[in-house]
């Protein structure tokens, strides 16, 4: 029996059957209708993840985390979308996340508690690593690479939903199996916690803190649309759900609900970032207009929250 199987029995309050590869076509009578997976399928999904997020504290899990961070640190301070996509590629903690979605699915605690364990901890470590590598780069203006993953908005919680359906999908399915890698450079957990140390370290806490947003947002909206992928492909048993029907209800309903808290503030910013649009085109051409016949260019429009700053450059400005 595989340790999330006997998880299952020891939470389940009723006798678990463990059937074996022979069985995999059989559904029990309150699984018709529903496209349940197979019991070694399901034990293979679970078991794959939960020996994943439990090998957080193996040598192989942080080094492959500190491996990838480094490479992401370098790729953001370097200006390198390519590295910083390498970094991606590499990241392994996309497995712990989706382990905690299983988890909250199937209503088992303890492999709940040591997924988000390994994700907290990789969490923390990955900012501290990048903390450290940005205090040996040359001083100097952030660059774009880090500005960029500073202003999250609703774009970036809609493509972490896609993403996260997707490897949860992608992790039952073996067919689809190999959109894993895309999913990973799709939601992007680990740039954002590199451009945490480094806004960090250049002193710029405001920066950080929308980098910080951003990984949290990837972060809430996986987990909460990967669980609902695990309930609606009949990756939980019928007779599981029914049992744990309340549990399974409370962590779903916890990870939506953190969703929509998220939601809130990449809402205000992309309707400040809509108006800031609106306002800079107004500003573009009523200088135009100004400038008309002078020679003179616009460089830059800076629209903040009660001044403009227009860059103007020719002849004749």
């Amino acid at each position: 029996m595989g340790t999330v199987e006997r998880e299952v029995a020891e939470h389940s309050g009723a006798p678990t059957r463990v059937r074996s590869g022979d069985d995999d076509g059989e559904r029990s009578s309150d699984e018709a209708g529903r496209r349940a997976m197979g019991p070694e399928e399901r034990g293979r999904v679970m078991d794959a993840l939960a020996m994943r997020a439990r090998g957080g504290s193996s040598f192989g899990f942080w080094l492959m985390t500190t491996l990838s961070v480094t490479v992401a640190t370098m790729g953001l301070s370097s200006d390198s979308a390519a590295v910083v996509i390498g970094a991606m590629l590499l990241a392994p903690l996309m497995t712990p996340v989706l382990a905690v979605a299983a988890s909250i699915a199937m209503a088992l605690p303890r492999a709940l508690r040591r997924a988000a364990a390994v994700v907290v901890g990789a969490t923390a470590w990955s900012v501290l690593v990048a903390y450290l590598l940005a205090l040996g780069l040359p001083d100097g203006p952030l660059p774009g690479e880090v500005l960029s993953r500073t202003s999250p908005d609703l774009r970036d919680l809609v493509v972490a939903l896609a993403a996260g359906a997707a490897g949860a999908y992608a992790t039952i399915r073996r067919d689809v199996s190999s959109a894993l890698p895309g999913v990973a450079v799709a939601v992007a957990l680990v740039p954002p916690l590199a451009a945490v140390g480094v806004a960090l370290e250049a002193g710029e806490p405001t920066l950080a803190k929308g980098a910080a947003l951003l990984y949290l947002a990837n972060l809430v909206a996986i987990v909460a649309v990967a669980t609902a992928v695990f309930l609606a492909t009949g990756f939980v048993p019928a007779r599981r759900l029914a049992l744990k029907r309340g549990r399974v209800a409370l962590g779903a309903a916890a990870a939506l609900v953190a969703t929509l808290a998220i939601a809130v503030p990449l809402t205000a910013a992309t309707v400040d970032a809509a108006r800031a649009g609106n306002e800079r085109d107004r500003v573009r051409d009523a200088v135009e207009d100004w400038l008309a016949g002078s020679g003179g260019e616009i460089d830059a429009i800076d629209v903040g929250a009660d001044q403009v700053a227009i860059h103007v450059s020719g002849p004749n400005p």
